[in-house]
């Protein structure tokens, strides 16, 4: 993760909810993926380019949680997102 990356929404993925929670689909994956409440935000924070800084104080503010857990986290959820093809790198 590079600080000057923008990361925004690839505009594959389909939001569907499953029960109380949201899930992600891509068509040519045939898997549905849910998403935990933070993972949605996450998702939902990048319906714009964001850098990562950006997502660490989006995610701080409404969670509470502490920094460095959350870069951690997010690092981790940033990488499964552009495996499944959820997100991209802005250009």
């Amino acid at each position: 993760m590079t600080k000057d990356t923008y990361y925004v929404q690839s505009g594959k993925a389909k939001v569907k909810t499953v029960g109380n929670d949201k899930a992600l689909y891509v068509g040519d994956q045939q898997a549905v993926h849910v998403l935990n409440q933070t993972a949605y935000l996450i998702y939902e924070a990048m319906s714009e380019p964001i850098l990562f800084d950006e997502l660490v104080d989006v995610i701080k503010e409404v969670t509470g949680g502490e920094e460095q857990a959350i870069r951690e986290d997010l690092e981790e959820t940033i990488d499964l997102f552009l495996r499944y093809g959820f997100i991209k790198i802005a250009e």
